[in-house]
């Protein structure tokens, strides 16, 4: 999150040496956290992580920039950014909007399967990975809450 007032771009990357230390030393049962997965332990798992980001990162750190963090790494949470937000309905990371993001993935499982596109490499080919079902979400509703001008 490195934008024109961001505290995190006034300060060198090395303070972010121990945000990368959370993320080298998480489990890898946490890695495979997928929404379809989330349960009372999965969730709190994520929000174990959530909290070891925070308490990692210089000054702390917004749910918005936690969260991000998490979906870029993990592919686990949606990003909590305003658009996100608005659309969902939901503006704290916490267990109950964990659970109201499992519900939502139960309820619309098909919809979220056909439309889970390819990623892409980094020479322009697709892949066989396939984006995480939270980041689809995520991008439902950052449109949903306005995101591309739409919603």
């Amino acid at each position: 999150m490195y934008r024109g007032k961001a505290t995190l771009l006034k300060q060198s990357s090395r303070g972010l040496a121990g945000v990368v230390s959370v993320i080298a030393e998480t489990s890898p049962a946490v890695w495979a956290i997928n929404v379809e997965t989330y349960s009372d332990e999965s969730i709190a798992e994520l929000l174990n992580l959530s909290e070891r980001i925070r308490e990692a990162l210089p000054n702390g750190g917004t749910d918005t920039l936690i969260t991000k963090v998490m979906l870029g790494v993990f592919g686990s949470v949606p990003a909590f950014d305003r658009f996100f937000r608005a659309g969902f309905g939901s503006y704290s990371l916490g267990e109950t909007t964990l659970k109201k993001i499992k519900t939502y993935f139960d309820y619309h499982r098909q919809e979220i399967a056909d439309i889970t596109p390819k990623t892409i490499d980094f020479d322009g080919t697709q892949t066989t990975r396939l984006y995480t079902q939270a980041k689809v979400i995520d991008m439902v509703f950052f449109v949903e809450g306005g995101g591309l001008g739409v919603g």
